[in-house]
């Protein structure tokens, strides 16, 4: 089967404005989150509620202002289920994130159980919205973790759980100027919104994917101002490989290439800002033009005839920047900006050229679908099975005669399905019942695995103990976290006490040290300290030079426990 995820109703973002999806975190105490999909990792990235706290980075808005506009951030404290693994940084903006695991469901009621999934929280403003991966590459967490800290991520958990018929995908990321929301389809495709037969270049998944470089690689052939075929004189700088991902706000390309954009459309290149600075004049020039841009792009390395091109209207490109971008310290600051960015390397087609695309992603044959984006009327659905295995075989519903399996034979095949279970059930509890009977005859033991303890960090559940060393000049915002237990605060040390760190690198410790973060709330708003989960790891944490993290330092011997307060 196929599942099509409704969009949410909630559109945001500081560099546009974008269609985005709800999932459930910790659905025992449900937390809404709303996230943009990417296809760069199997993971849930999404903001935390610790920032919208820190008045010091919030300028003039209000914290119920930057909850509303980063899609209602995630508190992992008052989640029942979520399990800390440690901190780490995310692929591309490389800002520091607290690794854990959560369960998770996707979807507005009723929703869609994903199961136990890989979330990092965001610590950061950047990156602003969060995101769920779709890729179907399985991640470790690189830390001494709980048992599930292993994930192969939403799409394949789906169809282990045998909810969608295969490891497929179907998404158009929406477009605000269009008044059309995202479409999301798992286990196959939308046809109504893309991927017909006709119009689609098919495109092998990137073999040897590097981190910040995901599955779906194109290479970009030629650019057209002003529609149709892309012209010979705007190839300058071309062909590039680049990535292609919604996670990415704009599209990065060669400065030699950007320098025609420049000429077409007046655009100047602010150097400090990396940005395209657009004042109202040329604004009100641009959506005068209403000039179309052509992009037109191939299999990477592959056959030069091989061209899907992608036309956009100017429209898709006419965005404004909001706080906290660019100096912009209030909520209703904005500034007007051509979302392209010259660069060396590192190219990417991020969710302005993803507007008008439909994508397909088949991770059983490894192959993806590029297409125009369709814009079907009345909110229209095509949703289209594909079937996991090494047949191109597709289900289409059951009205269109021949297509596949209709929904008769799928509903036979259930039920057959859930009779052999039901027998092999059956077989089981006989044979369990003689065997327990045999035993107790004999007067054998029947051996059972021993509990361990609650915890769910494995038997590991010793708690290390050390004292504060001087960080060397060498080891500058870097420490190591060596326990796996929460602070207990002691009387007369408030949230607001700030102290340096003395933690310095793990060779040169005398003792263990125990370094522990914790989001910097009130205590009331925090819990007693027996409701933190903080565990840590050996791993070293590269940590932002803008940014403070709080953190415990602990000395726990058999007689006292003792913490003090420390910021990096």
């Amino acid at each position: 089967m196929a599942l099509s995820i409704p969009p949410g109703q909630f559109w945001g973002g500081n560099n546009g404005n974008w269609s985005t999806f709800r999932l459930i975190l910790s659905p025992s105490n449900p937390q809404n989150v709303n996230l943009l999909p990417s296809f760069l990792t199997s993971q849930i990235w999404v903001p935390t509620l610790e920032i919208c706290n820190n008045a010091s980075v919030l300028g003039t808005v209000s914290t119920s202002e930057c909850y509303t506009r980063r899609g209602r951030p995630y508190d992992p404290s008052d989640s029942r289920e979520w399990k800390v693994s440690g901190l780490s940084t995310l692929p591309i903006s490389g800002r520091p994130a607290i690794f854990g695991t959560d369960n998770a469901t996707i979807g507005d009621p009723p929703t869609i159980t994903i199961g136990r999934e890989i979330v990092a929280g965001i610590t950061t403003l950047q990156p602003f919205l969060g995101n769920f991966g779709l890729s179907a590459a399985q991640t470790t967490l690189p830390f001494d973790t709980p048992e599930n800290a292993t994930s192969y991520g939403i799409l394949t958990d789906l169809w282990k759980q045998g909810l969608i018929g295969s490891r497929v995908w179907g998404v158009n990321v929406g477009a605000s100027y269009r008044g059309t929301r995202a479409s999301l389809t798992l286990g196959g495709y939308d046809a109504a919104r893309g991927n017909d037969d006709g119009g689609t270049l098919t495109v092998p998944m990137n073999a040897d994917a590097k981190v910040n470089e995901g599955d779906l690689l194109v290479e970009v052939r030629a650019i057209g101002i002003g529609g149709g075929t892309p012209q010979a004189r705007f190839m300058t700088g071309l062909p590039v490989t680049a990535v292609v991902d919604s996670l990415v706000p704009d599209i990065y390309l060669p400065a030699s290439t950007c320098a025609y954009f420049e000429e077409a459309f007046g655009l100047v290149w602010d150097g400090p800002s990396r940005r395209y600075f657009l004042n109202e004049t040329q604004h009100q020039k641009l959506v005068t033009m209403n000039a179309s841009i052509s992009i037109a792009v191939g299999i990477p390395g592959g056959d030069g005839n091989a061209l899907k091109t992608i036309t956009l209207p100017y429209a898709a490109f006419d965005l404004n920047l909001t706080w906290p971008m660019n100096g912009i310290t209030g909520p209703n600051g904005t500034r007007r900006y051509f979302p392209l960015v010259r660069t060396g390397g590192g190219y990417y087609l991020g969710r302005v050229f993803l507007q008008e695309v439909y994508l397909a992603a088949d991770y059983e044959r490894r192959t993806f679908n590029i297409s125009q984006a369709k814009w079907p009327t009345g909110g229209k659905k095509d949703i289209r099975m594909v079937v996991s295995s090494n047949t191109s075989t597709v289900v289409t519903p059951a009205s269109q005669k021949g297509a596949g399996l209709g929904s008769g034979t799928i509903a036979g095949i259930a039920l057959g399905v859930v009779a052999v279970l039901a027998v092999l059930g059956l077989i089981f509890w006989f044979m369990r019942k003689r065997r327990r009977a045999e035993a107790e005859k004999s007067g054998r033991q029947i051996s059972r695995p021993k509990n361990i303890g609650s915890s769910s960090f494995g038997p590991r559940a010793s708690t290390r103990v050390g004292t504060p060393v001087e960080k060397s000049p060498a080891f500058t915002q870097q420490a190591y976290q060596d326990t796996k237990f929460s602070p207990t605060l002691m009387t007369g040390v408030s949230a607001s006490d700030t102290w340096r760190t003395t933690i310095s690198g793990r060779h040169e410790l005398s003792t263990p040290q125990t370094v522990q973060f914790a989001s910097p709330m009130p205590d009331s708003a925090r819990g007693p300290p027996s409701s933190w989960k903080n565990p840590w790891a050996d791993d070293p944490v590269e940590l932002d030079a803008a940014v403070e993290l709080p953190a415990y330092q602990n000395d726990r011997l058999p007689s006292k426990e003792s913490s003090q307060r420390y910021k990096f």
